[in-house]
């Protein structure tokens, strides 16, 4: 009586596993017809709601970076060149600097109530300099992305271009302390112009090779994941099959560089947020990709499954905009923001649009998609950064002009 017992439930379970089998044989034949891929969402039926009212062949979103590459590289200059003014004490123009750039930073409550080291690229106030706290500069405080103000600087020239109209200032430097003097500190605009564009040429010049290792590390991202979970599988890994790419060691010195050069000094922090950046850029781009046969090929009626995709990876960006893109961030966000759509589990979606689908969801093959995408935008931001001594040329003569006419 037991053995019968027994012989029903397999043969029941072989019914289900037989009944499994074919609805995947049958996502898989209807994949195959339309060759076009969509990823699961944690709220499907918004996205189907979205999806079922939308002209799959109207014109695409529009999503751009908040600070584009060049005045993100001036949004970098600025935080190593406060740096090294604080490094020699220099308060007074740190605050002239800050003053004059207007960062547009806003704080949320949980990242002033966590602990700042979490978050910072160059904090330089210690626990014991309570006297100096009033002076600590936001934007040295700040980890993050878009914080220059494209209201007054829309370009990236812009700023110096504003810098070098600004007179000297004559500041006199008083101290309650008995034992130090008064003293006069000049403030010469054209003089920092000139301090920052050099600041700026080494940073660019060190992105031209971090970008390069940038674009290494996404055609070795997929191949890491899967090697990964061989080792999960295997249990030879550790226990979290995250993705961590790249040793960055090159960063704070390397002995083969061929230069007189010291690294920057907030090198590893700026490298983390170039990551970043062209993640959200190659984001972006998939997002507002308007040509649809260039990843999708629609030829079998496949144009409700590329809009229900773009749907996907636009709600998926969303979702995380301001967790992963906005404000102040801890470190290798870029990487959280790939392990969490790589972690995203397969599963497929029936699309009532002219007997379309169901359509397979596959967040490996859009964490492809978009790591081929951030190499080749770091490919061409590289050769952006080779270029930036020579964009230089016409502020470097206009603050030569300056400071000729005023010797």
């Amino acid at each position: 009586m037991q053995y019968k017992r027994n012989s029903a439930m397999k043969g029941f379970c072989l019914f289900l596993c037989l009944i499994f089998l074919i609805d995947i044989v049958d996502c898989f034949i209807h994949m195959s017809n339309s060759r076009c891929y969509v990823l699961r969402t944690a709220n499907a039926e918004s996205l189907l709601a979205s999806a079922k009212g939308r002209d799959y062949g109207g014109s695409p979103a529009s999503y751009k970076l908040k600070n584009d590459f060049r005045t993100f590289l001036n949004q970098c200059t600025f935080q190593s060149f406060l740096f090294l003014l604080y490094q020699m004490r220099d308060v007074q123009t740190v605050k002239w600097v800050e003053e004059f750039i207007q960062p547009t930073i806003v704080w949320r409550i949980a990242e002033l109530a966590a602990d700042p080291n979490n978050y910072v690229s160059g904090e330089f106030v210690e626990p014991d300099e309570e006297d100096q706290q009033h002076l600590t500069s936001n934007l040295l405080r700040y980890h993050g992305l878009g914080a220059i103000n494209m209201t007054l600087f829309p370009t990236w020239e812009d700023f110096f271009l504003e810098l070098l109209t600004k007179e000297k200032e004559v500041w006199t430097i008083s101290s309650t302390k008995a034992h130090i003097p008064e003293y006069e500190l000049e403030i010469n605009p054209a003089s920092l112009c000139s301090r920052m564009i050099s600041v700026r040429e080494q940073i660019a010049r060190e992105w031209v090779k971090d970008l390069d290792e940038i674009a290494c590390m996404s055609r070795m991202y997929i191949e890491s994941y899967w090697d990964k979970q061989r080792k999960l599988d295997d249990g030879s890994g550790p226990s979290e099959g995250a993705v961590k790419i790249g040793n960055l060691l090159f960063l704070e010195w390397d002995p083969n560089e061929e230069n007189d050069y010291t690294p920057s000094p907030l090198r590893k922090g700026n490298f983390d947020l170039l990551s970043l950046l062209t993640t959200q850029e190659a984001v972006h781009r998939l997002i507002n990709n308007n040509n649809v046969d260039d990843y999708w090929d629609t030829s079998d009626g496949g144009a409700a499954a590329e809009a229900m995709s773009n749907l996907f990876l636009e709600k998926f960006y969303t979702d995380r905009e301001e967790s992963h893109f906005s404000g102040a961030q801890r470190y290798s966000r870029s990487d959280d923001f790939l392990n969490e759509l790589l972690a995203t589990p397969p599963s497929k979606v029936h699309v009532d649009v002219d007997d379309e689908g169901p359509y397979l969801i596959d967040p490996l093959m859009f964490a492809d998609l978009i790591l081929k995408k951030r190499e080749e935008v770091a490919l061409e931001w590289k050769e952006v950064a080779r270029a930036s001594p020579d964009e230089h040329f016409g502020i470097r003569k206009e603050m030569l002009n300056i400071l000729i006419g005023a010797s």
